[in-house]
């Protein structure tokens, strides 16, 4: 596409005599082609990764979509949980009222918690305190014992 810079600027040199000044300029459009060249890269290389990076924002915009959807469903099942706990709640409490209606107010209450224990107490210490039975060993060996 371009022509090759090295055979035009040996063609300059080599036409010495037709003057300085056309050998200058020839130069420096050479010069000025090959920065265009480079510029030319430099522009391929932004514009990849220009691309790539457009990539990635869609990407990323899908995932926020996908979050927000996720959050949108989450807020729906606490909605949800939130409704079942009230009518477990509300279920919890008209059992409760019912328990109370069918507990009989006449009937006598459960003792103390201090006055069993105290009893449970004294029926150990008499029982500690009546006389033992003969040991087992007495009982097998009457021969023994006598002696």
């Amino acid at each position: 596409m371009y022509p090759d810079l090295n055979k035009i600027k040996e063609r300059v040199l080599s036409d010495s005599d037709e003057g300085v000044e056309e050998r200058r300029l020839l130069e420096s459009t050479i010069e000025h082609v090959r920065a265009l060249k480079g510029f030319i890269a430099e522009h391929g290389r932004a514009r990849g990764e220009h691309d790539q990076l457009k990539r990635q924002m869609t990407n990323s915009l899908g995932e926020v979509e996908m979050l927000r959807n996720l959050v949108q469903q989450l807020k729906v099942q606490q909605d949800q949980f939130s409704n079942a706990l009230s009518a477990l709640t509300s279920e919890m409490e008209t059992a409760a009222r019912k328990a109370q209606r069918l507990v009989d107010p006449s009937m006598p209450r459960a003792p103390e918690l201090a006055d069993f224990i105290a009893k449970v107490r004294a029926t150990q210490a008499d029982t500690l305190s009546a006389p033992r039975a003969r040991d087992l060993a007495e009982l097998s060996m009457p021969a023994q014992a006598a002696e």
